[in-house]
């Protein structure tokens, strides 16, 4: 009897975890954030977003990127608009206010977010391409 319990207990603790969506805050380098960027892209759910100002985003950017103004007097509320339940890999010039942007998608209730170790800096050094 004891052993059925247990049995049932686990499953059911399985089945209660495999209901919630998985939720990750990652910082990663160039490589990794280039690979899940290729991964939830192909998948449809990933969403590029790069937090500079729209100047430095016109000087080159990620292919795909959405610019959302980190210093924008309406940058909460263009967070606020996005669908929680996406991937959202997010990056600025140095890693700063993309560090600080995550820190806030999480506090907001988003899922999941990969913030770019070191930004667009790190990304060229990584001979990874850009566009303008």
């Amino acid at each position: 009897m004891k052993r059925c319990f247990m049995l049932f207990a686990v499953l059911a603790s399985f089945s209660i975890f495999a209901q919630e969506p998985t939720k990750f805050f990652m910082v990663v380098k160039a490589r990794a954030f280039a690979k899940a960027l290729e991964t939830h892209t192909q998948a449809g759910d990933g969403v590029l977003l790069d937090v500079r100002k729209p100047n430095e985003f016109q000087e080159g950017h990620i292919e795909g990127a959405q610019n959302i103004d980190f210093y924008s007097e309406t940058f909460k509320d263009d967070l606020d608009e996005l669908d929680r339940n996406k991937t959202y890999l997010v990056y600025c010039r140095s890693g700063g206010r993309s560090g600080r942007t995550s820190d806030l998608m999480k506090k907001m209730g988003f899922q999941r977010v990969y913030d770019l170790r070191g930004g667009i800096i790190a990304w060229k050094a990584g001979k990874q391409k850009v566009i303008q």
